[in-house]
């Protein structure tokens, strides 16, 4: 069954925080002000590293405690979360939370949707289909802790986006005794694979999220292999871009080395022309952009209408090589920026649109729902 997707923040609040900028209060619509006002989850990562000791791992009394209750419920057991936090992960998991997309999409496909009883307001409106009909969904920036305890799930997954702000806002439900399992944000391909297959040991679905990493790993295999054995003449160069410029806003925030959207970008054979910067989300000007002259520009800004044909008719872009050729594309922000299986389907998409007769018969092994998978 395939599934539209709603977008998932197209600007990079994070980004825009670091760079000390306020936020983009003046722009108009429903739309700008939810993408001022939230993150990418592919962005994320970047402000992970910034997090206050409030957000980081659990303090040795908390680890202590972890032990404690583990030693008296013969049906658990004491583990560390993705982000080197103490857990206690039950023997037998019928409840869970979902607060990240990824996760969620995740845990559908391994055919687990009936033990979900709450889920963030993003996985609510992109799933509603294929969830349990009426659970709660929180808001994964605020969430209401109370009523999280009071569902009395064995796991909640959580990711880096919840602590955009610098502080553990689980940090009651945590004091409460509820299974708090922090995945952070993905920097590479591999550690997506590494938290899927970390996902589904703790959901006790070990089976199924190892042929996912299967079919993941040959996917990109196959990829690779298709680059090997073909001899480029130039690589394309390509500006990845989260946000558009405006008069008003005109920084363009973009991908560089140390995330996974750069790695695609080299794998398919493009050549992302951020990748001199040195951070994983680069904020360009205007006058940076237009110098580097990318072949190709792709853009996740669905905030912005017809965002393909702005870019094309941006002043002083005239000269780009993109532009003057018509090589600007929206592509879907969904896939690209939940860092899940499905991240193959941008890749492939991106490869298509790079050098489409070179990938003209490979085919997205994760476009229809894994229902069966585990």
């Amino acid at each position: 069954m395939k599934r539209k997707h709603r977008s998932f923040c197209a600007l990079v609040l994070t980004a825009l925080l670091l760079a000390g900028c306020t936020s983009q209060a003046g722009q108009s619509g429903t739309a700008a002000t939810e993408a001022s006002a939230a993150t990418t989850e592919a962005s994320v990562a970047a402000t992970e590293t910034a997090a206050t000791d409030a957000s980081e791992a659990t303090t040795a009394a908390e680890a202590e405690n972890s032990a404690a209750a583990a030693s008296t419920n013969t049906i658990a057991r004491v583990a560390k979360d993705l982000k080197g936090n103490n857990i206690v992960v039950p023997m037998e998991v019928n409840t869970i939370i979902s607060l990240a997309p990824a996760t969620t999409e995740l845990l559908i496909d391994l055919g687990i949707a009936d033990k979900i009883v709450a889920v963030d307001t993003y996985s609510a409106a992109d799933y509603a289909d294929l969830l349990p009909a009426g659970i709660p969904a929180f808001d994964m920036m605020n969430p209401d802790n109370e009523q999280i305890v009071a569902l009395g799930a064995d796991l909640v997954f959580t990711t880096g986006m919840s602590y955009a702000w610098g502080e553990d806002v689980f940090a009651s439900a945590r004091d409460a005794g509820v299974t708090i399992i922090d995945i952070e944000s993905a920097a590479s391909l591999q550690e997506i694979m590494d938290s899927i297959l970390f996902i589904g040991e703790c959901v006790q679905e070990k089976e199924g999220a190892e042929a996912i990493v299967a079919e993941m790993d040959a996917f990109l295999k196959d990829v690779a292999a298709v680059m090997e054995t073909t001899d480029l003449n130039e690589k394309k160069r390509v500006l990845f871009e989260l946000s558009t410029p405006t008069p008003e806003y005109p920084t363009i925030y973009s991908v560089g080395p140390g995330s996974y959207i750069d790695e695609i970008i080299t794998l398919v054979g493009g050549e992302n022309v951020a990748s001199d910067t040195d951070t994983a989300w680069p904020a360009l000007t205007e006058e940076a952009a237009v110098a580097y002259d990318p072949d190709v520009i792709l853009s996740t800004d669905n905030y912005t209408p017809d965002v393909e044909q702005v870019l094309l008719t941006l002043s002083g872009w005239e000269n780009v090589s993109a532009v003057k050729n018509g090589e600007v594309y929206l592509i879907d922000a969904n896939h690209i920026n939940r860092p899940n299986h499905r991240v193959c389907g941008a890749i492939l998409e991106i490869a298509k649109i790079l050098y489409p007769d070179l990938f003209e018969e490979t085919e997205d092994p994760f476009e229809e729902v894994l229902q069966d998978a585990a």
